[in-house]
């Protein structure tokens, strides 16, 4: 074995500084040395993280809740006009198909419906559920929702695409309605297309779904991820997904983001009506992820707004008007297997 020791010459003073010249070169040495198993330890702790992906499988059966609070103020001609809503639906949706790139193929159908809206006019409450709730003349477009079925498919990075079935939903919930041909049903048709129409149905479930970072995170990673709503209020959202913790199969997020209005977005179209939504803010929240599949167990989101919505074409308004408006929304998604 050859043992390596500091070289030495002429003086004693000579080698006492190259001694300290080899010393310092085997500190220098350790700590370089050091560094690399730090940087080691970090990307195995990185190779280690958890890869959060959509993973389902032919023949699994989901069951969702989806939810939404609201609470809006709003100024109309100096009168205010506030009003609470919750809106929920319960969906199963039943993977029929899945890719060899992971893609699944699902059937959703509405099982339920459950609203009530609250506002100076009164209170109208309605769930699906109760059998004398189809009664009310305002809930006939919600009792033939129920039942409904729609297609499309998932994504293992959540974004969701073919949308099928939602035209024919919509122009049942008009028919539902007993209206005649005419502007009325016109501009029935086009509101529930808006709400149920492909683009808002896919919309709706990447807000829960399209969350995924590129690469394995662990705890104190974070991403950003932006989502442009083209749909009733077009927007950007821009989110940061933080990992808070990771326990028993699940990846916990903090949520933090901003809310901004299209300035380019076209006024939505209401009949003669034409409405300009200017509503800017910020949301956040905590969503939970089962590692095994990737599914949003559960998510909650608050999302403050503040602004304006412009209506023109109000009969005897030659102009337009300006009505304040604030909202306060809370978004409940919960995803179980059956």
């Amino acid at each position: 074995m050859q043992i390596l020791s500091a070289p030495t010459s002429g003086s004693p003073a000579e080698a006492k500084a190259e001694t300290g010249d080899y010393t310092m070169t085997k500190r220098m040495a350790a700590c370089v040395a050091l560094a690399i198993l730090v940087l080691a330890a970090g990307q195995t702790a990185r190779a280690d993280g958890v890869q959060l992906r959509l993973r389902l499988e032919k023949g699994d059966v989901l069951t969702q809740t989806i939810t939404t609070v609201q609470q809006i103020r709003q100024t109309f001609m100096g009168n205010p006009m506030d009003m609470t809503q919750e809106m929920a639906f319960e969906l199963t949706q039943r993977v029929t198909d899945v890719d060899a790139e992971g893609t699944a193929s699902v059937q959703m159908v509405y099982d339920a419906v459950r609203f009530r809206q609250k506002a100076a006019q009164g209170e109208f409450i309605y769930d699906s559920k109760e059998p004398e709730a189809a009664s009310h003349p305002m809930a006939r477009g919600f009792t033939a929702l129920v039942g409904q079925a729609l297609t499309m498919k998932f994504h293992a990075d959540g974004r969701v695409s073919d949308v099928q079935g939602s035209e024919a939903i919509a122009a049942r919930l008009v028919e539902s309605m007993g209206l005649t041909e005419g502007p009325q049903k016109d501009m029935a048709l086009q509101q529930f297309k808006e709400q149920f129409g492909a683009d808002a149905i896919r919309q709706s479930l990447e807000q829960a779904m399209k969350i995924y970072p590129e690469g394995p995170v662990d705890v104190g990673d974070s991403w950003d991820a932006v989502m442009t709503l083209k749909q009733t209020f077009p927007a950007t959202i821009a989110s940061t997904y933080t990992v808070s913790e990771r326990r028993d199969g699940v990846t916990f997020l903090d949520v933090k983001g901003a809310v901004t209005s299209d300035p380019e977005a076209k006024p939505m179209e209401m009949g003669p009506l034409k409405m300009t939504y200017k509503l800017d803010g910020t949301q956040s929240g905590t969503v939970e992820i089962v590692e095994a599949n990737g599914l949003s167990r559960k998510s909650v989101i608050e999302q403050k707004l503040e602004g304006t919505v412009r209506i023109e074409g109000m009969p005897g308004q030659a102009a337009g008007q300006n009505m304040p408006m604030s909202i306060v929304s809370t978004f409940t998604v919960t995803t179980d297997t059956k």
